[in-house]
């Protein structure tokens, strides 16, 4: 299953490079997430590596695509 979620211009830059490796979202825990950029459409995939339940949240990290 894949989650898909938007990522502004400021943070995509970090998650796309792999130096922000992380990402707070209300979603249900899946296996891979897509990241999709807010304002040019473009995408990309990484595998989850934990997810981490806190309150209403869920924490998600991820690879860093290396």
């Amino acid at each position: 299953m894949k989650i898909i979620v938007k990522s502004v211009p400021e943070m995509w830059e970090k998650e796309r490079s792999g130096r922000k490796k992380a990402t707070v979202r209300k979603l249900d825990g899946k296996d891979t997430i897509i990241f999709v950029n807010t304002e040019t459409g473009e995408t990309f995939e990484r595998r989850i590596t934990d997810i981490t339940v806190w309150k209403d949240l869920i924490i998600i990290s991820f690879d860093g695509g290396e």
